[in-house]
């Protein structure tokens, strides 16, 4: 997927900016408070409908504007053509169309235009506990498979309803028309989280040897990544959606009565840690914790075949221009100053 064309309307610290991207590497660079990262936020909102940053949509609205509009142009590697826009109302919410037509639900978006974003923030993936981890697995299942995300939302809602039932009912005895309303419970989430905890599996399967591959092309030593999904004990490593059912179900009689002791779920995918178009990378910011010699393998990696087009932000544009040829069509570099693009190189 490619990022042909972005505007943004009184978001953040944009009055009205427009910029054009190339098909591979684009440096967008410039001094602290340009609005760079706002740039990147923009295209994040309208491939998720909301912004990477954690912030509430009304902080994203330019002091004194009634409302703020995104609009990209995107085409897809079957050079199907999208565009998408983002409109927000304070007291009324955001709303988004896809070629003109309004989507019913935002979560609709999610999917079309894969993204995939790093920052500084993300240094929590490995320095945190597993709930990062699981947003972040969360995140990219949802663009790759539309019912992930799905599942993932009924699963949680009925999660919330089955705590709650055993919140009020905590350290009381068996009693038939309570057991009868929370084996009901059970059955949602054991078809639900069975059905997640296989996804997650076999994403992980083909995320590991991907990862393996690019850390090869960044880090000279011999260091051999790994990633691991500690699941239910009684989820063998290989499993299929079935096993992970049966497995689902054992669980939940092996601690049905720690469950009613304590007044909760104890189980399940909430504790542990196939689209084909290539996902648009959004790097802000994130090139002053490598040194020269990794900046140099991981802006060759970008480079490559491997990986589609990549939007990065930074203060100084003298390591890109060193590594990167920027006086081609491939790629672009474009300073920005108080919200507005001030200079770029030509691209087609």
């Amino acid at each position: 997927m490619i990022l042909r064309s972005l505007r943004l309307q009184s978001f953040r610290a944009h009055e009205e900016t427009r910029v054009t991207f190339a098909p591979k590497v684009n440096l967008v660079h410039g001094p602290n408070g340009a609005g760079k990262t706002n740039l990147l936020e923009a295209v994040h909102y309208l491939c998720l409908s909301k912004s990477f940053l954690a912030a509430r949509d009304k902080y994203a609205l330019r002091k004194g504007a009634s409302h703020f509009e995104l609009e990209g142009a995107f085409e897809g590697e079957q050079r199907s053509e999208l565009e998408v826009r983002l409109a927000y109302v304070p007291g009324e919410g955001k709303r988004m169309f896809v070629n003109g037509a309004p989507l019913e639900r935002l979560s609709e978006i999610v999917g079309r235009v894969p993204v995939v974003v790093f920052s500084q923030q993300d240094q929590a993936l490995t320095a945190e506990g597993p709930s990062e981890r699981r947003r972040f697995t969360n995140k990219l299942l949802s663009q790759a498979h539309p019912t992930y995300m799905e599942d993932l939302l009924k699963y949680r809602k009925a999660l919330r309803q089955r705590n709650a039932l055993l919140k009020q009912h905590r350290g009381r005895p068996p009693a038939p028309h309570r057991d009868e309303v929370l084996a009901s419970w059970d059955e949602e989430i054991t078809v639900l989280g069975s059905r997640i905890i296989a996804r997650r599996i076999e994403f992980l399967r083909s995320f590991s040897s991907y990862l393996e591959d690019a850390y090869r092309h960044v880090e000279s030593v011999a260091e051999r990544p790994t990633v691991e999904y500690d699941t239910l004990d009684e989820v063998p490593r290989d499993a299929t959606p079935d096993d992970a059912e049966d497995a689902f179900r054992q669980a939940l009689r092996r601690t049905s009565e720690d469950e009613r002791e304590r007044g909760r779920t104890l189980i399940g995918p909430q504790l542990r840690d196939r689209l084909e178009e290539t996902p648009l990378f959004l790097l802000d910011d994130i090139f002053d914790n490598f040194d020269r010699e990794r900046s140099e393998a991981f802006l060759g990696l970008l480079q490559s075949d491997a990986l589609g087009q990549s939007l990065i932000t930074a203060a100084q544009p003298g390591l890109f221009e060193a590594f990167v040829p920027f006086d081609g069509d491939a790629h672009r570099k474009q300073r920005l100053g108080a919200g507005a693009v001030l200079g770029k190189a030509q691209a087609v």
